[in-house]
């Protein structure tokens, strides 16, 4: 259980901003001809960090314990670019234009104002990841390579979602950011509405509002067969907001990704244990080139194997059933998780026992704890 942040009021925003503390925050002039705050920490090769646009704040973002550890984890060997969006933390608020267009603009007028040479990408959110590929695709001699977290394929055209958000957001912005806290880190109610007040304090209801409808449109599906950089993709095992298909999607349009699932506590730099999320980073960043068709050396990173080799024969999803088996939950209940039908679920646990060789759920569950593919 995370402790409760304790540092932005829970009630009233007024005086919550913590001010007069030297983060090295720096501005840029965006396309619309707002300033565009960043702040860099650390040395050495760059890294651009871009964050979801309700947890982007340069200067709070460092009183938050968790993402402190990250940052300055990443910020021991390289120098950390973390950018606030348009609208976001002590960027330019009331901004008209959420587009895609308009960001991937945003993000050169950073970079170029920052004077950094071919850097590395972390991403998360919507916005984030569509940027950091539309970025990537068009400027290649500027990307080294990309760490991001559920990318989407496409557009999200679904009415549903629209009127869910809109209704939810606009009726009750306190319930909605606690809501939201909730969902995407599964913890206390105590400690999502401290990290609630924080995503208050990082937009104003009307601009994610904004942000958020320009969001559903973002599309970056054409640049992705543009990338040419070696990406990692993951997506958390635990319910997404993505489900598994459009992640996987994304990652099979990318010319040289990897894809890979990850827990819930090294998941995002605000929730869970955010310094094995920057280690994940780090020895992705820091591997030598080489194809990146070999799934089994990524998976020995995120689940260490020890001498038993066997693991190398499961694919991705087979690994991510066997977590779940070993969490417990029946095909029904995986097949729930992984949004697939309970015959599939089946037929992936009757090949997960084939290939460790093991003859009941248990005796799996009990190969998966040895070995580090459990939670």
């Amino acid at each position: 259980m995370l402790k409760p942040l304790m540092l932005y009021a829970s009630g009233s925003e007024a005086g919550a901003r913590i001010v007069n503390v030297d983060r090295n925050i720096q501005y840029a002039v965006g396309s619309q001809g707002h300033r565009l705050a960043f702040a860099v920490m650390g040395s050495g090769p760059p890294l651009v960090h871009l964050e979801h646009p309700l947890l982007s704040h340069a200067q709070l973002a460092l009183d938050h314990p968790q993402a402190r550890a990250h940052y300055e984890r990443l910020a021991e060997r390289r120098t950390v670019v973390r950018v606030d969006w348009a609208g976001c933390g002590l960027s330019d608020r009331g901004v008209v234009d959420f587009s895609l267009r308009a960001t991937l603009e945003d993000l050169t007028a950073v970079v170029e104002r920052a004077g950094i040479g071919p850097f590395d990408i972390v991403a998360g959110g919507a916005r984030g990841t569509a940027t950091a590929i539309a970025f990537a695709a068009t400027k290649p001699d500027r990307v080294h390579r990309m760490f991001l977290r559920s990318p989407n394929a496409g557009p999200d055209r679904s009415s549903l979602s629209r009127k869910l958000f809109t209704m939810m957001a606009a009726e009750d912005w306190v319930l909605y950011t606690e809501t939201l806290a909730h969902r995407m880190s599964g913890q206390s109610l105590v400690w999502c509405r401290e990290v609630a007040a924080y995503m208050r304090s990082c937009m104003e209801q009307a601009d994610y509002l904004a942000e958020g409808i320009a969001s559903f449109e973002f599309d970056a599906s054409p640049y992705l067969p543009q990338v040419t950089c070696p990406t990692l993709v993951v997506r958390r095992v635990q319910a997404d907001f993505l489900g598994y298909e459009q992640v996987s999607r994304a990652t099979a349009a990318l010319p040289s990704a990897r894809f890979s699932t990850v827990s819930q506590t090294v998941s995002n730099p605000f929730w869970g244990d955010a310094v094995p999320l920057a280690r994940l980073i780090e020895e992705f960043f820091d591997a030598p080139e080489e194809p990146l068709d070999s799934l089994p050396a990524l998976r020995h990173k995120l689940h260490p194997a020890g001498t038993d080799n066997r693991g190398d024969r499961l694919s991705e999803r087979e690994v991510e059933v066997l977590r779940l088996v070993a969490a417990g939950q029946t095909n029904a209940e995986i097949a729930g998780v992984l949004v697939i039908s309970p015959h599939t679920v089946g037929r992936h646990v009757s090949n997960i026992f084939d290939k460790l060789g093991s003859t009941h759920r248990a005796d799996a569950a009990a190969w998966a704890v040895r070995n580090g593919f459990a939670e």
